[in-house]
């Protein structure tokens, strides 16, 4: 071999930053380091491996590596940023005044360094704790165990200081971190109680014990953990990156979320985690391409490459680009066989797809590399008829009552059992499993059925008595989108299948574009919404052109989308106000069948939350007719009405009606819906590539007593009769 030679090193810088790129840190490190080593002025390699180093928590390699580097580019402000963050740390007061010395002395500009200045003791970053006796040796030991991935050496060091020290908080915390890290969360959950309970107002642990209890499934109870660890140090980037994560699925408002993970970067905007967070949530609040770019910075600055490439196939698939999205999920399969999550989110696109047989060895091969993941389980059995001699049956069962198990997993293994129930007729049994569920993803997500009264209110009031068709707007598009609305698990999706089965019709999904458009236009900052006699038409017109180029940009070229997002209802006249042209379908179902089929279904973390009490579920359906009965009487004719059982029973009569009133010709093609290849992202992805069939119809009458809590709280001709 060649001796290595200045003609090398773009080569080699190119080779690093690949390795780098797939997430082989150790491997890319010694790439810049042979670039270093042929020519030992190389800023750039040094900045590279000072990166490198951080991420793998060696800080005092990458301090030495910035050094070196900043005698050579003292005004390279990259250079100084990165030293900032692993100044904090270190937490070493000596080396932050005298990096402070040396940024005043530099060809830096004056905000930069005040900046920096503000960054390191401005605000706390670091809490002072009290070793209360315990040997600063010994502890700097165990912190250094933690660095250098050995939590198992960190519990024995610091188990034995404890005993003599039990009121040390930092002690307890290492012992927290370190549990986790092993996977004992009972033990990590015992520590960082001590740790709390010894120092309240510590905020760092505070902030372990949220990120912790976010992490374990446990949002709602990491929330004012989180809030007060950032209350009391307002600049720990972690704490707000944590809440933020904290608050998505605890169903805070997207907004609450966003400005958590908004802080977080407006203090290191290239916080890694900080960018990934935001990507899901984008992701989540369907915002796929602002996901795609978020989640690309992410990667960029050095997020987690297999859970970031993850996240970007999820929302590839969600722009409705599946073969950009399964390449996604070959390359992080093909780079790592074991990588259980990809075989999950593999699956779960091609099941959107309807390669079923595909989707089936996907979740097979993702249950045996991840088997207390209870997530697969659910959504595996979505697409699947299980056997009642398949083995994962027992295997669910054992799982649902392991307490090492996450209460989220526990609950979707639930769900997914009451659904191997349903599959093996086993009807007596599926309560058994159902109602613990539901009963668990309630406590993870509460929620008060009052908020929906409120926000009824607020829309009759805004709407009421104004002589909606008589009012004209000026400028509105000629977009004639058809939207599909009604009750989850009503028929919707069926519904939305046959219009798009139709030659100019495009099923678009659960978009929700407009409604969310003209709730930004009808709503204040506090979520009430105007009077609409006193929003102008421009506002109103433009919401709507908003909503169709969002629409377009998805479906380029498309005469007719179809929009399935469930909420729509609510805004009935305010959507055929901002797009006349429009078209409006609400399905109805019988309320014994379509909330007890919510009942059996887990939606995504904080969607659907009334949907986990028989109760709520009632009162649900009550406030979902009142404001349909509010529409027929404020905006008559400008919503087309479907009920399911008649559609079940009379397919072709109803379809032809259906395919009238959204302003089409007939076309055979809508009988047969269920060869439309079209990808179809819900819980009903197998039913619909379905031929229509009755066996949903009357199934509240499986389960006798079970349900009297959902009939009786529904009244009326529903209640059990004695």
């Amino acid at each position: 071999m060649l001796p290595l030679g200045p003609a090398q090193i773009p080569a080699l810088i190119k080779q690093a930053r690949a390795l780098e790129g797939a997430g082989q840190l150790e491997q890319a490190r010694a790439k810049y380091a042979n670039a270093l080593a042929i020519d030992a002025r190389l800023a750039p390699a040094m900045f590279q491996m000072a990166q490198i180093d951080f991420k793998l928590q060696r800080f005092d390699s990458a301090a030495g590596l910035l050094d070196r580097a900043l005698k050579l580019k003292p005004g390279e402000q990259a250079l100084w940023g990165l030293y900032v963050r692993v100044l904090e740390k270190l937490d070493d007061r000596a080396r932050t005044a005298s990096f402070l010395e040396r940024a005043k002395a530099a060809p830096l500009p004056p905000k930069f360094v005040v900046a920096m200045q503000d960054a390191l003791t401005g605000s706390r970053t670091k809490s002072r704790v009290d070793l209360g006796g315990a040997p600063p040796a010994e502890v700097q030991k165990a912190i250094r165990m933690m660095e250098t991935g050995d939590p198992a050496g960190a519990v024995r060091v610091v188990s034995a200081l404890r005993r003599s020290h039990p009121d040390v908080a930092l002690l307890a915390d290492i012992l927290a971190n370190a549990q986790a890290v092993l996977g004992n969360t009972a033990e990590a959950d015992a520590a960082f109680h001590d740790t709390i309970r010894l120092a309240p107002d510590y905020a760092e642990g505070l902030a372990n014990y949220g990120a912790f209890l976010q992490r374990t499934g446990r949002p709602t109870e990491a929330i004012p953990h989180l809030q007060r660890a950032v209350k009391l140090m307002p600049r720990m980037t972690r704490a707000w990156v944590a809440l933020g994560a904290a608050m998505v699925p605890a169903d805070r408002p997207g907004p609450q979320a966003e400005a958590a993970l908004r802080k977080a970067l407006a203090l290191d905007p290239k916080h890694p985690q900080a960018l990934l967070e935001l990507a899901q949530l984008q992701l989540q609040e369907h915002q796929a391409q602002q996901a795609v770019e978020t989640v690309r910075a992410a990667l960029k600055a050095g997020a987690d490459p297999e859970v970031a490439r993850l996240c970007l196939g999820r929302a590839l698939a969600e722009l409705g680009d599946e073969t950009g999205a399964l390449a996604e999920f070959d390359a992080l399969l093909a780079a790592n066989p074991d990588f259980g999550p990809a075989y999950t989110a593999r699956g779960g696109t091609l099941q959107t797809l309807g390669r079923f047989d595909e989707a089936h060895a996907d979740f097979r091969k993702a249950l045996e590399i991840m088997p207390k993941n209870g997530e697969s389980y659910r959504i595996f059995l979505l697409a699947e008829k299980i056997s009642a001699d398949d083995p994962l049956i027992p295997q669910m069962e054992t799982l649902v009552e392991d307490e090492t198990v996450t209460e989220f997993s526990r609950a979707n293994i639930g769900f997914a059992l009451a659904k191997a129930m349903e599959d093996t007729k086993q009807y007596d049994r599926v309560f058994t499993y159902l109602r613990p569920a539901n009963d668990l993803t309630r406590k993870l997500h509460p929620y008060d059925i009052a908020e929906r009264r409120d926000r009824i209110d607020a829309i009759r009031t805004a709407f009421g008595g104004r002589d909606l068709p008589a009012r004209k707007v000026a400028g509105t598009s000629d977009f004639a989108p058809i939207f599909v609305t009604g009750l989850p698990r009503s028929g919707t999706t069926l519904v939305e299948q046959i219009i798009a089965s139709h030659s100019r019709v495009t099923g678009g999904g659960e978009l929700g574009y407009l409604p969310s458009e003209v709730e930004r236009v009808l709503a204040g900052p506090d979520h009430v919404f105007h009077d609409i006699d006193k929003v102008s038409d421009a506002d109103i017109a433009r919401a709507g052109k908003i909503a169709a180029e969002r629409m377009l940009a998805l479906h380029p070229g498309a005469d007719i989308v179809t929009d399935k997002s469930v909420q729509s209802y609510l805004m009935i006249g305010p959507i055929r106000m901002a797009l006349p042209k429009s078209r409006i379908v609400v399905v109805q179902r019988d309320p014994r069948d379509n909330l007890l089929s919510i009942y059996r279904n887990m939606f995504a973390p904080g969607l659907h939350l009334y949907s986990y009490d028989l109760k709520d579920l009632a009162a649900y359906y009550h406030l979902y007719e009142e404001i349909l009965a509010f529409w027929r009487a404020e905006a008559p004719g400008w919503f087309y009405e479907i009920r399911y059982e008649d559609l079940i029973a009379d397919p072709e009569a109803q379809s032809r009606a259906l395919i009238e009133a959204c302003g089409l010709e007939w076309e055979d093609a809508c009988l047969n819906f269920h060869e439309n290849k079209r990808r179809v992202d819900t819980l009903s992805v197998h039913q619909v590539r379905q031929p229509i069939y009755k066996s949903s119809l009357k199934a509240w009458e499986r389960y006798g007593s079970e349900i009297d809590e959902l009939l009786d709280a529904l009244g009326g001709d529903y209640a059990r009769k004695d």
